[in-house]
């Protein structure tokens, strides 16, 4: 038989384990499987597909005018002292009977000319045609924002709205 040695350890490392060859004072804790980092992406593995983004909100269209509102609109823009220009401008917006285009010219037209009172009437009426009740009377001023000023020596008082 041959001279035996001092005999190794069984296990090397702490506590018998076969696969651990570290000093018992240099391993790291156990980390709970909740903590363990996920394996880095093989190169077999497919790429990891991100959701699309949400979509994005539309912004509503403009509005549309009726044809030959933006000739007599950039007419009246022009020169905002031609108050023929403005009167054209208002004339055809109540032909064609478009709400809209009406709000849009009659309040650019009363920040030039804001004493208009037969201006003032013909857009209460226009608001009204299209039965817009608190429209009206903010246009001549029964509402929280008044538009016409010096309404109550013009018109009445707001009461009298409903008699027009």
């Amino acid at each position: 038989m041959a001279a035996e040695g001092p005999e190794a350890p069984a296990s090397p490392g702490h506590g018998g384990s076969e696969r651990c060859r570290c000093p018992p004072s240099s391993r790291p804790p156990q980390l709970q499987r909740s903590q363990r980092r996920p394996p880095p992406p093989s190169p077999r593995s497919p790429p990891r597909l991100r959701s699309p983004p949400p979509p994005v909100p539309a912004e509503e269209p403009p509005p549309s005018y009726p044809m030959d509102f933006e000739r007599f609109w950039l007419a009246a823009q022009s020169n905002p002292h031609d108050f023929t220009a403005w009167t054209e401008l208002l004339q055809f917006v109540e032909q064609e009977n478009h709400l809209l285009a009406a709000r849009k010219a009659f309040d650019a037209f009363f920040s030039h000319y804001p004493y208009c009172y037969g201006y003032w009437k013909k857009y209460a009426d226009m608001e009204r045609r299209f039965e817009c009740a608190r429209e009206t009377e903010e246009v001549l001023g029964g509402g929280d924002r008044p538009h016409c000023p010096h309404y109550g020596g013009v018109w009445g008082s707001p009461g009298d709205l409903r008699c027009f």
